[in-house]
């Protein structure tokens, strides 16, 4: 599915829907809109497949994915490796959605922006990071200020295939707050197994926050790690 549009480009998704193109190299959904909107609708789903591109991609904008449907975004081995959900822009999910996400690369990649999870429950496989925020922008030669929030959800991410850290971002930093996160990263001494990792800092607070994390290398900010309520338990 190609879509281009100069102004925002709403899909209100009912039913049970997939998009899986029979060649290689196309993206389920493809976008080149300022922004993206995917509202699922109650008892709805939506599955999107690719090989050698990603399952859901916004060249030009961001992408914000609500309501209390089902998302599954799966990206299959080729020759090249590709984030499953991919946007030039912020990324949000919110509004009670499920998603189940794998990938061959990233699991959630935002390239300029910002990736934030509200009241939203995520599962996420991925051989990259699972939630990736670009830090620099090598056309401008600018650091980019991407942060990671997640709020009211429960996260599930695995990146222990791979070689990578399960949430990365740059000096706006990762905000953890009333959000129950799992992780589990490659233990392998000379890889970069984060769970966490930001250039800023990380908060984590909400008395409903509980964070087990399973990694090679733990939790880590070139900022300030600010712990100010709930409960994380490490193992690394």
């Amino acid at each position: 599915l190609n879509i281009t549009s100069g102004s925002a480009f709403s899909i209100i998704v009912k039913g049970t829907n997939n998009f899986q193109p029979s060649n290689t190299g196309y993206a389920g959904i493809l976008a080149h809109t300022p922004e993206l909107k995917i509202d699922l609708q109650s008892q709805s789903s939506l599955t999107l497949q690719a090989t050698i591109h990603n399952a859901l991609f916004n060249t030009n904008g961001k992408i914000t994915i609500s309501g209390p449907g089902n998302l599954n975004a799966v990206t299959k081995p080729g020759d090249f490796s590709y984030p499953a959900i991919c946007a030039q822009g912020d990324i949000v999910l919110s509004g009670g959605p499920v998603a189940e996400i794998d990938s061959v690369w990233h699991g959630i990649c935002s390239l300029h922006g910002n990736i934030a999870l509200d009241s939203a429950n995520a599962t996420i496989r991925a051989q990259g990071c699972g939630l990736f925020a670009e830090i620099y922008d090598s056309d401008s030669d600018a650091d980019i200020p991407s942060s990671v929030t997640l709020k009211n959800s429960t996260v599930d991410i695995d990146t222990a295939a791979g070689e990578m850290q399960g949430v990365y971002c740059g000096t706006g930093g990762i905000l953890v707050e009333d959000t129950v996160l799992t992780t589990k990263a490659n233990k392998s001494a000379d890889l970069e197994g984060y769970s966490l990792y930001s250039y800023g800092d990380i908060t984590i607070r909400g008395n409903k926050t509980d964070i087990k994390t399973d990694d090679g290398t733990g939790i880590s900010a070139d900022g300030r790690i600010l712990i100010e309520g709930g409960r994380v338990n490490t193992s690394s």
